[in-house]
């Protein structure tokens, strides 16, 4: 599959190619986090769709998962409860995942998205922490 981002500019065609995927239905706030992580040197592939976000990640087993909840198509929760009995999915490492949300989560909900492994929690609009800098410190660890 290619994925041609326009707010990377980067060509994600072959497996493994993209370490980093960012899944945001908002393209507004998709391009501002996508030019916070070009700034901090980051190739990663978007996605806007539930649908989309779960082929992408299938294919390129990224090291890094930014992650919003209410989607189109497959929502958050989906999408990781998909991964979590998915057999090709199973061949990857585990991506740190940030979900980065407007949603005020449950415990219980939070524990549903934690499921692939180390994931971090950061409010739309509250926690204004640069994504470049958060995903760059996740691919660092």
């Amino acid at each position: 599959m290619t994925k041609v981002d326009a707010v990377a500019g980067e060509i994600c065609s072959e497996p493994m190619n993209c370490k980093v995927i960012l899944v945001e239905d908002d393209l507004l706030l998709q391009t501002v986090l996508g030019m916070q992580m070009r700034i901090a040197g980051i190739k990663f592939c978007a996605a806007s769709e539930g649908n989309e976000a779960l082929r992408m990640i299938r294919s390129h087993c990224p090291e890094v998962l930014v992650l919003d909840v209410s989607l189109p198509g497959l929502t958050g929760f989906e999408i990781v409860e998909s991964l979590r009995h998915d057999p090709v999915f199973l061949n990857c490492q585990k991506p740190k995942v940030i979900v980065y949300t407007g949603m005020d989560l449950t415990e219980e909900e939070r524990g549903r998205l934690s499921k692939l492994g180390k994931t971090t929690f950061y409010t739309k609009l509250i926690d204004n922490e640069d994504m470049g800098i958060m995903v760059k410190r996740l691919l660092a660890a």
